[in-house]
């Protein structure tokens, strides 16, 4: 494996800070250049380019988070009753939710919050970015 940090380093400091924070370290050194390829995507449906990972059209945003979608999409997502997924609280809302049935993660940050599309149909955010972890890594 190609990058910045080797396998039994990554997964250390994925166990001491935890796969989230871990997760946004790591995509934010790839973001940077600095560990992996800025222009490697995970699959054929999630690129991280500048596309929606849902419509694939283009975004108003600068995408540094997998499988990010754009806000016309993020505006039709709803909860798992079929509600219009909100912001509750600062940093509380609704996981996971639903754009046109494809299932996304929200991850709630500093009064807003990023949502990103689910390839792997995971049971919490957690392991989400521990799937987008493993997957990115053995592709590296």
């Amino acid at each position: 494996m190609s990058g910045l940090l080797p396998g039994l380093l990554q997964e250390g400091l994925a166990n001491r800070l935890g796969w989230t924070a871990f997760a946004e370290l790591s995509y934010f050194l790839r973001y940077a250049g600095l560990f992996g390829g800025r222009e490697k995507g995970l699959s054929s449906n999630i690129k991280r380019d500048d596309a929606c990972s849902i419509c694939h059209g283009p975004s108003d945003h600068a995408n540094s988070y997998y499988g990010r979608i754009c806000r016309g999409c993020d505006r039709r997502a709803v909860d798992a009753l079929g509600q219009k997924a909100v912001l509750t609280e600062p940093e509380v809302g609704p996981n996971p939710v639903y754009v046109d049935g494809i299932k996304c993660w929200r991850r709630y940050r500093f009064g807003g919050f990023v949502t990103m599309r689910d390839e792997f149909d995971c049971d919490t955010l957690e392991e989400f970015y521990q799937k987008w972890h493993e997957a990115s890594s053995a592709r590296d």
